[in-house]
């Protein structure tokens, strides 16, 4: 299941596939790899491993990512893909989103991954792979660390996607800035407007 990285052509990369879909039928689904200084490949996040969502239009705080949530309440959790998607994919939900509300603009997503001490010392490139239809904001350990398709400045739960946004997504790579991880757990938390 490797592919080869454009920017570390010697070194194969494993695949680790989130996938994360709004309420628009849009699809989010990420590779999330790190290439260590030695080339090995470490997988992060397996495609259909399973993640803590909030699908409820609840109005969370700016700060909703400085901290995990537990699977109760308006918190749920489900294998990846998660979504709604009337077109076809070339990973399929999982778990789709249930009750659907059109009226709902932003969906919560977290989930830990771990890193040796070894493993932190190491590290060449964290690089997330993402096909996106509409938009996200991505945060490592509470700190935001990329946006796609969103404005500058602080967001809300009611904040749209940039409106030049086409109907289809592409595959996009981003290298992700690896300041925010620590030895140990670490989070990843996405939300999708």
């Amino acid at each position: 299941n490797g592919v080869q990285n454009p920017s570390h052509s010697t070194a194969p990369a494993v695949n680790c596939l989130l996938g994360i879909a709004n309420a628009k039928e849009a699809v989010l689904i990420v590779t999330v790899q790190v290439l260590c200084q030695s080339f090995q490949n470490l997988p992060l996040i397996g495609f259909n491993d399973a993640w803590r969502y909030n699908a409820s239009d609840a109005n969370l705080a700016a700060n909703w990512a400085a901290s995990s949530h537990p699977v109760t309440g308006n918190w749920r959790s489900g294998n990846a893909p998660i979504g709604r998607e009337s077109d076809p994919l070339p990973h399929p939900i999982v778990t789709s989103i249930s009750p659907y509300t059109g009226a709902t603009i932003t969906y919560y997503f977290e989930r830990e991954f771990s890193l040796s001490q070894s493993q932190l010392a190491s590290l060449d490139v964290l690089e997330m792979v993402h096909q996106i239809d509409d938009g996200a904001v991505i945060y490592l350990n509470g700190t935001e660390i990329s946006r796609f398709h969103m404005p500058e400045g602080s967001m809300d739960p009611e904040t749209l996607a940039s409106p030049s946004v086409g109907p289809s997504a592409t595959l996009v790579t981003v290298e992700l800035p690896t300041t925010a991880l620590v030895a140990g757990s670490n989070r990843i938390s996405v939300e999708v407007h």
